[in-house]
Protein backbone atom coordinates (compact mmCIF):
# COMPACT_ATOMS: atom_id res chain seq x y z
CA UNK A 1 0.00 0.00 0.00
CA UNK A 2 1.02 3.55 -0.80
CA UNK A 3 1.38 6.16 1.85
CA UNK A 4 -0.94 9.17 1.35
CA UNK A 5 0.79 12.41 0.76
CA UNK A 6 -0.83 14.83 3.13
CA UNK A 7 -0.31 17.41 0.79
CA UNK A 8 -2.28 15.82 -1.74
CA UNK A 9 -5.73 16.93 -1.81
CA UNK A 10 -4.77 20.64 -1.19
CA UNK A 11 -4.75 23.68 -3.63
CA UNK A 12 -4.05 26.95 -3.05
CA UNK A 13 -5.70 30.04 -4.82
CA UNK A 14 -4.01 33.21 -4.64
CA UNK A 15 -6.43 36.36 -6.63
CA UNK A 16 -6.57 39.37 -7.19
CA UNK A 17 -6.63 41.92 -10.40
CA UNK A 18 -3.91 42.50 -12.86
CA UNK A 19 -0.50 44.15 -11.72
CA UNK A 20 -1.13 43.34 -7.90
CA UNK A 21 2.17 41.65 -7.30
CA UNK A 22 -0.04 37.66 -7.19
CA UNK A 23 2.81 36.30 -9.25
CA UNK A 24 5.73 38.20 -7.86
CA UNK A 25 4.40 36.66 -4.48
CA UNK A 26 4.45 33.56 -6.00
CA UNK A 27 7.92 33.07 -6.39
CA UNK A 28 8.47 33.99 -3.08
CA UNK A 29 6.42 32.01 -1.41
CA UNK A 30 7.58 29.01 -3.15
CA UNK A 31 10.76 29.77 -1.38
CA UNK A 32 9.21 29.35 1.64
CA UNK A 33 6.52 26.61 1.41
CA UNK A 34 6.04 23.53 -0.01
CA UNK A 35 4.23 24.89 -2.89
CA UNK A 36 4.62 25.25 -7.03
CA UNK A 37 2.70 27.28 -9.11
CA UNK A 38 0.84 26.00 -11.62
CA UNK A 39 1.97 27.47 -15.32
CA UNK A 40 -1.21 29.26 -17.24
CA UNK A 41 -1.97 28.70 -20.70
CA UNK A 42 -2.70 31.54 -23.21
CA UNK A 43 -3.07 33.14 -26.02
CA UNK A 44 -2.18 36.31 -24.95
CA UNK A 45 0.80 37.66 -26.86
CA UNK A 46 4.16 37.25 -24.73
CA UNK A 47 5.62 40.50 -23.04
CA UNK A 48 8.87 41.83 -22.70
CA UNK A 49 10.62 39.85 -20.31
CA UNK A 50 8.48 36.59 -20.03
CA UNK A 51 9.60 33.36 -20.71
CA UNK A 52 7.61 30.46 -22.50
CA UNK A 53 6.76 27.73 -19.79
CA UNK A 54 8.06 29.57 -17.19
CA UNK A 55 5.24 32.50 -17.05
CA UNK A 56 2.84 30.93 -19.10
CA UNK A 57 2.11 28.24 -22.08
CA UNK A 58 1.72 30.62 -25.46
CA UNK A 59 -0.50 29.20 -27.90
CA UNK A 60 -3.02 30.56 -30.80
CA UNK A 61 -6.41 30.25 -30.21
CA UNK A 62 -7.32 27.22 -32.37
CA UNK A 63 -4.78 25.38 -30.07
CA UNK A 64 -7.00 26.88 -26.86
CA UNK A 65 -9.94 25.80 -28.38
CA UNK A 66 -8.72 22.53 -29.01
CA UNK A 67 -7.82 22.10 -25.11
CA UNK A 68 -11.77 23.06 -24.57
CA UNK A 69 -12.90 20.49 -26.25
CA UNK A 70 -10.71 18.00 -25.59
CA UNK A 71 -11.89 18.72 -21.52
CA UNK A 72 -8.00 19.14 -20.87
CA UNK A 73 -8.65 22.23 -18.62
CA UNK A 74 -9.31 22.29 -14.95
CA UNK A 75 -11.10 25.72 -16.13
CA UNK A 76 -10.64 28.93 -18.41
CA UNK A 77 -11.67 32.30 -18.71
CA UNK A 78 -12.11 34.53 -21.29
CA UNK A 79 -10.50 38.17 -21.10
CA UNK A 80 -10.06 41.05 -23.97
CA UNK A 81 -10.68 38.58 -26.47
CA UNK A 82 -7.58 36.28 -24.91
CA UNK A 83 -7.93 32.65 -23.08
CA UNK A 84 -6.96 32.34 -19.94
CA UNK A 85 -6.90 28.45 -18.36
CA UNK A 86 -5.10 25.57 -16.62
CA UNK A 87 -3.89 22.80 -18.09
CA UNK A 88 -5.06 19.24 -15.74
CA UNK A 89 -1.95 17.61 -16.49
CA UNK A 90 0.13 21.13 -15.07
CA UNK A 91 -1.96 19.97 -12.08
CA UNK A 92 -0.31 16.59 -11.32
CA UNK A 93 3.63 17.76 -11.16
CA UNK A 94 3.51 19.08 -8.06
CA UNK A 95 1.67 16.81 -6.66
CA UNK A 96 4.12 14.13 -7.70
CA UNK A 97 6.74 15.91 -5.98
CA UNK A 98 5.15 16.22 -2.82
CA UNK A 99 4.24 20.11 -3.45
CA UNK A 100 0.64 21.70 -3.32
CA UNK A 101 -0.92 23.41 -6.96
CA UNK A 102 -0.72 27.49 -6.74
CA UNK A 103 -2.86 28.63 -8.95
CA UNK A 104 -2.13 32.44 -9.92
CA UNK A 105 -5.46 33.49 -10.84
CA UNK A 106 -8.08 36.68 -11.63
CA UNK A 107 -10.91 36.80 -9.44
CA UNK A 108 -13.44 35.41 -12.22
CA UNK A 109 -11.20 32.47 -13.30
CA UNK A 110 -10.26 31.90 -8.92
CA UNK A 111 -14.60 31.97 -8.49
CA UNK A 112 -14.50 28.99 -11.11
CA UNK A 113 -11.80 27.34 -9.44
CA UNK A 114 -13.71 27.72 -6.03
CA UNK A 115 -16.89 25.54 -7.43
CA UNK A 116 -14.29 22.70 -8.57
CA UNK A 117 -12.67 22.67 -5.54
CA UNK A 118 -14.27 23.49 -2.56
CA UNK A 119 -11.84 22.83 0.04
CA UNK A 120 -9.08 25.33 -1.77
CA UNK A 121 -7.68 27.97 -0.13
CA UNK A 122 -8.46 30.89 -1.46
CA UNK A 123 -6.27 34.23 -0.64
CA UNK A 124 -7.52 37.70 -2.79
CA UNK A 125 -4.79 40.46 -2.79
CA UNK A 126 -5.82 43.64 -2.86
CA UNK A 127 -3.82 46.70 -4.05
CA UNK A 128 -3.40 49.57 -1.69
CA UNK A 129 -4.89 51.77 -3.58
CA UNK A 130 -6.13 52.31 -7.79
CA UNK A 131 -2.95 54.40 -8.23
CA UNK A 132 -1.00 51.51 -7.68
CA UNK A 133 -2.40 49.17 -10.07
CA UNK A 134 -2.21 52.09 -13.16
CA UNK A 135 1.61 52.48 -11.75
CA UNK A 136 2.29 49.21 -11.94
CA UNK A 137 0.06 48.45 -15.07
CA UNK A 138 2.07 51.33 -16.99
CA UNK A 139 5.70 49.64 -15.91
CA UNK A 140 4.34 46.21 -17.49
CA UNK A 141 3.53 48.02 -21.27
CA UNK A 142 0.58 47.51 -23.20
CA UNK A 143 -1.25 49.92 -25.00
CA UNK A 144 -3.44 53.00 -23.24
CA UNK A 145 -6.97 51.24 -24.02
CA UNK A 146 -5.74 47.51 -22.72
CA UNK A 147 -4.17 49.73 -19.20
CA UNK A 148 -7.57 51.45 -18.94
CA UNK A 149 -9.68 48.22 -19.67
CA UNK A 150 -7.37 46.70 -17.24
CA UNK A 151 -7.95 49.63 -14.42
CA UNK A 152 -11.93 49.45 -15.10
CA UNK A 153 -11.60 45.99 -14.74
CA UNK A 154 -9.60 45.89 -11.24
CA UNK A 155 -11.95 48.26 -10.07
CA UNK A 156 -14.36 46.14 -10.09
CA UNK A 157 -12.85 42.45 -9.26
CA UNK A 158 -12.17 44.34 -5.29
CA UNK A 159 -15.57 44.09 -4.81
CA UNK A 160 -15.48 40.25 -4.93
CA UNK A 161 -12.93 39.81 -2.16
CA UNK A 162 -15.42 38.85 0.26
CA UNK A 163 -16.08 35.75 -1.75
CA UNK A 164 -12.28 34.73 -1.08
CA UNK A 165 -11.52 32.55 2.71
CA UNK A 166 -8.86 35.33 3.07
CA UNK A 167 -7.94 39.12 1.73
CA UNK A 168 -4.52 40.97 2.23
CA UNK A 169 -3.92 43.81 1.08
CA UNK A 170 -0.66 44.08 -0.84
CA UNK A 171 0.81 47.28 0.40
CA UNK A 172 3.22 49.37 -2.05
CA UNK A 173 6.42 49.14 -0.54
CA UNK A 174 5.57 47.04 2.41
CA UNK A 175 5.93 43.50 0.33
CA UNK A 176 7.65 41.54 3.44
CA UNK A 177 4.79 41.61 5.40
CA UNK A 178 2.49 41.27 2.92
CA UNK A 179 4.32 37.35 1.81
CA UNK A 180 4.78 37.36 6.05
CA UNK A 181 0.82 37.33 6.15
CA UNK A 182 0.25 34.92 3.59
CA UNK A 183 2.85 32.26 4.70
CA UNK A 184 1.07 32.04 8.29
CA UNK A 185 -2.55 31.74 6.50
CA UNK A 186 -0.84 28.79 4.04
CA UNK A 187 0.92 27.37 7.10
CA UNK A 188 -2.32 27.10 9.12
CA UNK A 189 -3.83 25.42 6.17
CA UNK A 190 -1.05 23.18 5.64
CA UNK A 191 -0.92 22.07 8.82
CA UNK A 192 2.73 23.29 9.10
Amino acid sequence: MVAKNRLQDKLIVLAGPAAVGRGTLAKELAKWLPVKKIIATTTRPIRIGEKRGVDYHFVDNARFEALIEQDLLITYVEYSKQYYGWLRSEMKKPIALGLVPLLVAGPKEAIKIQRHFPTALTIFLKPDSITTIKKRLMEQGGSTDEMEERVRFAKETLSKATTFGYSVVNTDGKFDDTVRTIKRIIKSYLGL
